[in-house]
């Protein structure tokens, strides 16, 4: 199985999908509880999973899903002020 870098996905992306994904590593579960950005901790979960090419595609989808939302909502924001 070959494994992929991930480039151009918000530390938040990450987290969210890796935690769906690999819901029982430790060092993802470490990283979820931390609540913070931990580039350590991330360093820990990157180093102990493998993600896939479909796993890049789904975080770049996840990406674009949570973008649209920003979107919406600052729209409806607007919209009622």
């Amino acid at each position: 199985m070959a494994a992929y870098a991930v480039s151009g996905i918000s530390a938040e992306c990450y987290i969210i999908y890796v935690s769906k994904r690999f819901p029982d590593c430790q060092e993802v579960k470490e990283l979820v509880d931390s609540r913070e950005i931990n580039c350590d901790l991330l360093e820990d979960v990157s180093d102990r999973i493998e993600l896939t090419e479909e796993d890049a595609e789904n975080m770049m989808q996840l990406e674009k899903y949570i973008a649209r939302l920003a979107q919406i909502r600052e729209r409806q924001r607007i919209a009622t002020s």
